[in-house]
């Protein structure tokens, strides 16, 4: 019998600095991602391997529309760059593989795991456009729901 874990926080400052724009006002780079934490956990147990992981960042940066916009233009006005941030990401995966022996040069070991085991709904990017009615949609990229997956590995 084996235990495992782990437990890894970072912090992460990017900031753009553009003296010709913004009155050289630093604002966050579109991957600045400012706290992540990651959490995982084996147990062996013979041939059997268990795993259990967290995975959380706080949201990357976003630029917003204005809540008034010109309705003569196709156009969308924006905020100030990255000065919005889309909603945190959380995700719990889980797996475990089984080691075979079959002869002594040659073992295998089968898998199953499952991505996002509670199938949180992560947004991942936000877009924004303007429908025919001049209206502004939001439109968000989400990461992958729920995602099983099978392994088998033969080595010889």
């Amino acid at each position: 019998e084996f235990f495992s874990t782990w437990l890894s926080y970072s912090f992460s400052k990017n900031d753009y600095v553009f003296d010709e724009l913004n009155d050289s006002n630093p604002f966050p780079n579109n991957i600045d991602v400012r706290h992540a934490v990651t959490f995982a956990s084996t147990y062996d147990f013979n041939n059997l391997k268990i795993a259990l992981g967290f995975n959380w960042h706080s949201g990357r940066p976003q630029t917003l529309p204005l809540e008034a916009q010109d309705q003569s233009s196709n156009q969308i006005d924006y905020k100030a760059p990255n000065s919005g941030r889309i909603s945190d990401y959380f995700r719990t995966d889980i797996s475990a593989t089984y080691q075979l022996k079959f002869a002594d040069k040659l073992d295998a070991s089968i898998g199953a795991s499952i991505w996002n085991l509670f199938d949180r709904e992560n947004v991942i990017n936000t877009y924004y456009a303007k429908n025919t009615d001049g209206e502004i949609i939001t439109i968000d990229n989400l990461s992958l729901g729920i995602t099983p997956n099978i392994s088998f590995r033969l080595r010889f």
